[in-house]
């Protein structure tokens, strides 16, 4: 028989590792599909920021949407692998040194949001501005971008 003792020792020995257990820091559970997708969108940039359409293009789904959201008005600006590399083409080539840095992601299910400062230089010296960004990542590729307004630097402080 137990004595009365160290039965009570027990319950609070119990209570404290219930009352530490519930105190101790969460492990996050490894998502390797958001990692995966985050993974897809750090290649695209990168791409980017080596000028090279042709690698962005093979990131992308086939029937790929790049759509720019501004107010209650969304405009489709590229449809398909294509266009996104011939977009892109010429955009270097009036943009010669436009490079990308993502500052912060996250990300949900199937979509990597982001907020991206780009840079560059215009007539009137280095320029900076910074956009939200959210990606639709399917099957390893990006099936959908939408784009908000960009912000300068000057008005974008964190």
């Amino acid at each position: 028989m137990v004595s009365r003792k160290r039965k009570e020792w027990g319950l609070v020995a119990g209570g404290v590792a219930l009352l530490l257990g519930a105190c101790a820091p969460r492990v996050a559970v490894r998502d390797e599909s958001a990692e995966a997708g985050l993974g897809v969108v750090r290649t695209l940039v990168e791409a980017f920021n080596r000028h090279e359409p042709a690698q962005m293009a093979a990131l992308v789904h086939e029937d790929f949407e790049y759509l720019s959201v501004d107010g209650k008005t969304v405009s489709v600006d590229a449809v398909g692998r294509e266009a996104l590399k011939q977009s892109m083409t010429g955009y270097f080539a009036s943009v010669r040194d436009v490079e990308s840095v993502i500052e912060h992601a996250t990300v949900t299910g199937p979509y990597v949001a982001i907020r991206e400062r780009v840079s560059w230089t215009g007539k009137s010296g280095r320029r900076s501005q910074a956009a939200l960004g959210v990606y639709e990542v399917r099957e390893g590729l990006v099936k959908r971008v939408w784009y908000y307004p960009a912000v300068e630097q000057s008005k974008a402080a964190p």
